[in-house]
C-alpha cells in the first residue's frame, strides 16, 4: 500500500506496487490495467504521479501503453504477441 509518510516517493511506490503485482501474477500477460482515473481514486495519487509510475514500468518492459486504448501487462509476452496485442 501507498505511505504518504515514506521517504520514497510515492510514484516509485505505486510502481513496485504494480510491478509486484504483474511479477506476482495478478496482473496476468495481456491484461488491461486500471485506467489512469481509475488508479487515481484507487490509490489516492494525482496523475502526474500515476504516470510517472506507468512511465517506469514501460521502460522496465512490464507493461506497454497504447493511446486511447490503455495500459497492458507485457511481462512474460513475446513481442510477436505484444504486437498482436497492440494493434
Amino acid at each position: 500500500m501507498i505511505n504518504r509518510n515514506s521517504a520514497t516517493p510515492v510514484y516509485i511506490q505505486l510502481a513496485d506496487l504494480l510491478r509486484a503485482e504483474i511479477k506476482s501474477g495478478k496482473i496476468a500477460p495481456g491484461d488491461m490495467l486500471d485506467s489512469e482515473s481509475v488508479m487515481i481514486k484507487k490509490y489516492g495519487a494525482a496523475r502526474l504521479t500515476v504516470r510517472e509510475a506507468l512511465g517506469i514500468l514501460v521502460n522496465e518492459g512490464l507493461i506497454a501503453k497504447r493511446h486511447g486504448k490503455g495500459s497492458f501487462c507485457t511481462y512474460g509476452l513475446k513481442r510477436k504477441k505484444i504486437d498482436v496485442l497492440l494493434n
